[in-house]
């Protein structure tokens, strides 16, 4: 497999392929600036469009991911890595917390993005979560400026 999240050239080929993943090729282009339709598997030794790949690949199932490392674990193992054949000593998932903890480690060492990631297609620029903005998604958004509320209306967030 290539990238970080090793994936099979049957498994890229197949993003390619399915419709239903075709759709969100719009907002990977308008959040990420990136264009899928470009993506050549050599591609996913850059982290970011590693992350995308494999996040594109767990749209084909219908279980939500989990959001704690434990559940994720064993989501990842279910779904993602479940019959590759390097797969042993992976069969609990201890690898995937061991490797939760390392890029937990390195992600708070970085003073960069406090509530975003760094985006390496813009020059490793920030790109904010909902909520945030400035150069290091420091900055709480409301969406208030110019205020869309008329009248004595509030806005802020909720």
């Amino acid at each position: 497999g290539v990238g970080i999240w090793q994936m099979d050239k049957v498994a890229f080929e197949d993003l390619k392929k399915q419709d239903f993943i075709k759709k969100k090729y719009a907002d990977i282009k308008k959040h990420f600036g990136i264009d899928w339709n470009m993506v050549q598997r050599r591609d996913l030794n850059k982290p970011l469009i590693a992350a995308l790949a494999a996040r594109l690949h767990l749209f084909r199932f219908s279980a939500p991911i989990p959001k704690h490392d434990k559940g994720q674990a064993e989501y990842w193992k279910k779904y993602y890595n479940r019959n590759h054949p390097n797969a042993n000593g992976t069969v609990d998932g201890l690898k995937f917390l061991k490797d939760i903890k390392s890029l937990k480690k390195l992600s708070s060492q970085d003073e960069g993005c406090k509530h975003g990631l760094r985006n390496p297609s813009k020059n490793c620029k920030c790109l904010c979560e909902p909520g945030y903005k400035g150069e290091k998604c420091d900055l709480p958004d409301c969406g208030c400026q110019p205020s869309p509320c008329s009248g004595n209306g509030y806005c802020g967030i909720s």
